[in-house]
C-alpha cells in the first residue's frame, strides 16, 4: 500500500557517546527558550529525550551531527560537533519567530538558517517532508525542482570556511534529502490534500468504512487523484535509488532519514530482486552482505533482520 505520509523521515538528531574526552565536550545555550525545549537524541536506530538543565546542555559527542530542538509544533535544526559552544537565542517580533547564533559554531548553523530559506524556492517541504503542494507537480517540472535544489544547495555550501567535518556531513545530507524526496514524491503523487485530510480524519475516528480490506482499499484510492505513467514511474525510480551511498557510517548514526533510506533501498532490493526460490528475509539479508561494506552498518542491519529467518 502506498504510503500517505513518511512521518518517520522527520526528525534529525545525532548520537552522544559516552566517554570522559572533556576535548570532545559541546555545550548548546538557549536564552529564551528555558523550560520549554527539549533536545531529542538518536543513537543509532534509537532515540530517546533529553531535558534542558537551567536552558544549557552539555555533553561529550564523538563525532559531527544535527540536533533537533522541539517545543510543541515549533521545530528547529541545528548542528554541533565537539567544541562547539553555541549560544542559540529566540526572538518574536509581531508574531514572528526568529533565532540568533553566537559562539563556537555559529557560523555552521547561520549557514543551515540561510540555506533553508533558498532550498524552499525550489521544494516546499516541512522539516524534510514534502508539502501537499509537490503532490501535483508534474514530473517534468518536479525533476527540474530537484536538480535545482541539489545545484543551489551544493553551490551555497562551496566556498566557505565551515569546519571540514560540517561540510562532509551536509554534502552527504543535502544528497540523502535529494533522493528521499524523489521517494516521497513517487509514493504521494497524485494525492488530493483536502481528500486525505478525510481519509486521516475517518482513520483516526475509526470509521467503520475502514473496517474491511475492500474500503480501506477504496478509501485510500479516492484520495490518489492521479497517476505517473509507466515511463515517468521508471524515470522517478532512477532518481530515487541511483547513485545512493549505502555506506555513510556518521551520517548513518545521526540522521533517521538516512538510515531509514538504507533500510527503504535493501528493502526494496530483496523485494524486486535477489534468488526468487529463497524467502524476502533471506533475499534481505543477501542484500546487505552484497551492498554494505562499512562494517558498522551491516553489523547494525544483521542485528535487526537476522531474526525474521
Amino acid at each position: 500500500m502506498r504510503s500517505l505520509l513518511l512521518t518517520s523521515l522527520c526528525l534529525l538528531v545525532y548520537n552522544v557517546a559516552q566517554s570522559q574526552n572533556t576535548s570532545r565536550s559541546f555545550v548548546i545555550k538557549l536564552k529564551n527558550l528555558e523550560g520549554e525545549t527539549f533536545i531529542a537524541e538518536q543513537q543509532g536506530l534509537t532515540q530517546k529525550h533529553l531535558s534542558l538543565s537551567n536552558g544549557k546542555y552539555s555533553g561529550i559527542i564523538n563525532g559531527p551531527g544535527y540536533y533537533t530542538l522541539a517545543n510543541h509544533s515549533e521545530v528547529l535544526n541545528i548542528y554541533a560537533e565537539p567544541g562547539t559552544n553555541l549560544t542559540i537565542t529566540k526572538n518574536t517580533k509581531n508574531g514572528v519567530v526568529s533565532y540568533n547564533f553566537a559562539g563556537n559554531g555559529s557560523a555552521e548553523n547561520k549557514f543551515l538558517a540561510r540555506l533553508n530559506k533558498a532550498q524552499q524556492r525550489y521544494l516546499p517541504v516541512n522539516g524534510d517532508i514534502l508539502t501537499d503542494k509537490v503532490n501535483m507537480i508534474v514530473p517534468a517540472d518536479f525533476i527540474k525542482r530537484l536538480d535545482q535544489y541539489k545545484a543551489i544547495s551544493m553551490q551555497m555550501l562551496s566556498g566557505h570556511d565551515f569546519s571540514p567535518g560540517f561540510i562532509d556531513l551536509e554534502k552527504a545530507y543535502i544528497d540523502c534529502k535529494a533522493h528521499s524526496y524523489a521517494l516521497q514524491y513517487f509514493e504521494d503523487y497524485g494525492v488530493n490534500a483536502e481528500k486525505k485530510k478525510i481519509y486521516l480524519a475517518k482513520l483516526t475516528s475509526g470509521d467503520p468504512s475502514l473496517n474491511t480490506p475492500e474500503g480501506k482499499q477504496a478509501a485510500l484510492d479516492s484520495v490518489y487523484t492521479k497517476e505517473l505513467t509507466f515511463n515517468d514511474r521508471k524515470l522517478i525510480a532512477r532518481r530515487i535509488y541511483q547513485g545512493f551511498d549505502l555506506n555513510n557510517e556518521v551520517l548513518f548514526k545521526c540522521s533517521p532519514l538516512y538510515s531509514n533510506f538504507v533500510i527503504e533501498e535493501v528493502s526494496y532490493l530483496a523485494s524486486t530482486g535477489g534468488n526468487t526460490k529463497i524467502s524476502y528475509a533471506r533475499r534481505r539479508i543477501d542484500f546487505i552482505v552484497q551492498l554494505i561494506a562499512n562494517p558498522y552498518i551491516k553489523q547494525t542491519l544483521l542485528n535487526k533482520y537476522m531474526r525474521d529467518l
